[in-house]
């Protein structure tokens, strides 16, 4: 396959635990995540849970149609109104028919059922401003072609945490075969007692701060947010370079132990950006702090030969934002990539130092988070139930 050189990357809407915008996230990248992560009750009904909550003001809803009403949705909001000019721009430019929108959502309004149901149980009857509507896995897509005046297709990729990084390849796939000129492309999710107590009840989460590749390693924090790129076709700046996907289909909620979709997505990802492993400045590790998680990923670079290439998991400072993960690590990449990192910084790896032996050994950014030329290259993952694997390559002039 010839390398996916002209897919570029043309601006970025984001809002995470670590802030809202791309000067609030990376400046806040680089504080502690105990200032970006905090502990909530009600999630779970055993105890108070780690979480990466956007504290954010969020939009008022008071003029929305009911069918618009959710976390997610205003999540989708905060992050278009940072490109909104930028998206005017592309409607202009190519037309409204001609501008999509993908994105990728696990949750979108189940936040809204589930107080939705809790206020039936109560009252006897669900709100008045209920919509089932809204917890539509197509609903945020769809809210957001309607704010945005976007007359292209709206459609949604639901694939668990793989899915904001399947929803920038597709986009990358809809301008390659000219269905469309521009899509605005990402993830977004909210936080939900579904799947907190879901994974929970899989033993997967950590009650304090996520600790992701040390030896006391506990499981995951959830967290909450949402990426928005603007993806269209060009010669120059931050690109798309290269992706790739496969399904290993070890076990419903395992990866493969030896790492074997992983490496397939990664390898692939490397081809059809035209670049090897040593090319790669940066790794955005999938990083989830489960054990067999972080093993199998660890193994998996190191079968890549890997092993030497600065590497970090930002979810202690977002968590994990399932739907959204793929696509907000992917921001995190392109504003390493950005004006925005004069200094040449490298995101940084939080975890207590005491790395398991058992994985791999891995170049974790815990010291020195600098490098001597600005980053050319980046290879983000996200590894999802299923045996779903995506690897992005975000790159500047790759050839």
């Amino acid at each position: 396959m010839d390398p996916v050189n002209n897919i570029i990357l043309t601006d970025l809407g984001i809002v995470s635990a670590l802030g809202q915008g791309t000067e609030q996230t990376w400046q806040n990248l680089f504080g502690s995540p105990h200032e970006c992560m905090s502990k909530q009750n009600g999630w779970i009904d055993e105890a108070s849970i780690t979480v990466g909550a956007v504290t954010n003001p969020l939009p008022d809803t008071t003029n929305w149609i009911d069918t618009d009403k959710s976390r997610c949705n205003q999540f989708a909001f905060m992050a278009y109104q940072q490109i909104k000019p930028s998206v005017d721009a592309a409607i202009k430019k190519y037309g409204s028919e001609r501008v999509g929108v993908i994105l990728g959502t696990s949750t979108s309004g189940t936040l809204e059922a589930e107080q939705a149901f809790k206020h039936q149980k109560q009252k006897g009857q669900l709100p008045k401003d209920y919509d089932y509507c809204k917890q539509e896995m197509g609903a945020p897509a769809t809210y957001l072609a309607k704010l945005a005046g976007i007359d292209g297709l709206a459609m949604s990729v639901s694939t668990a945490c793989s899915s904001g990084a399947k929803a920038l390849i597709s986009a990358a796939n809809m301008l390659e075969i000219g269905m469309l000129d521009c899509v605005i492309a990402g993830g977004v999710d909210s936080l939900c007692r579904l799947t907190l107590n879901g994974f929970h009840a899989l033993e997967s989460l950590s009650f304090d701060l996520t600790n992701p590749f040390s030896a006391n390693r506990s499981g995951i924090n959830i967290g909450e947010g949402a990426a928005l790129f603007i993806i269209e076709k060009g010669d120059s700046g931050i690109m798309l370079a290269g992706f790739g996907e496969s399904s290993d289909a070890h076990h419903m909620s395992a990866p493969h132990p030896q790492g074997d979709g992983a490496l397939s997505s990664m390898q692939q990802a490397l081809k059809t950006a035209g670049l090897a492993i040593n090319d790669i400045d940066y790794i955005n590790l999938h990083g989830t702090a489960t054990p067999k998680n972080d093993l199998m990923e660890g193994t998996a670079i190191n079968r890549l030969g890997g092993q030497n290439v600065p590497c970090s998991s930002t979810k202690p400072f977002t968590g994990h934002t399932l739907a959204g993960a793929g696509a907000i690590e992917a921001g995190i990449c392109y504003l390493a990539m950005s004006q925005l990192n004069a200094d040449n910084q490298l995101p940084p790896h939080h975890f207590d130092d005491v790395y398991d032996e058992q994985i791999p050994p891995l170049s974790l950014i815990t010291k020195n988070n600098r490098q001597d030329s600005p980053i050319k290259a980046c290879l983000s993952n996200s590894f999802a139930f299923g045996g779903s694997n995506v690897s992005l390559i975000l790159a500047r002039n790759p050839k």
